[in-house]
């Protein structure tokens, strides 16, 4: 996964991920679950995830509008949970440009 993702205000939100941790190759997601949260200025913004039907790759939408996020680079946080019970997090980063029409 690349670390940072860059939009402006108002843009929708939507991004396909494919996760591949480390040097074992794509992970199979089937079973586990995933939490992801935005950090724009001192607000948690839940932003909801679905898990393909093959597992081997995730979409995460935020379906409210982007228009009032603050610029600058903000957390971009994953939370997976599987189904052996271990954990893993990643963090990445939403760099908010001002977007000028």
């Amino acid at each position: 996964m690349s670390n940072t993702v860059m939009m402006k205000q108002g843009d929708s939100f939507a991004i396909n991920w494919t996760w591949a941790p480390g040097d074992t190759g794509q992970a199979n997601l089937i079973g586990a679950t995933i939490t992801c949260a935005i950090k724009v200025c001192r607000e948690t913004i839940p932003v909801p995830v679905v898990i393909a039907p093959d597992g081997l790759t995730f979409t995460s939408i935020y379906a409210g509008s982007t228009r009032e996020w603050g610029v600058g680079t903000w957390p971009f946080d994953f939370y997976f949970t599987f189904p052996s019970g271990k954990t893993h997090s990643e963090t990445f980063r939403a760099q908010v440009e001002e977007s000028i029409s």
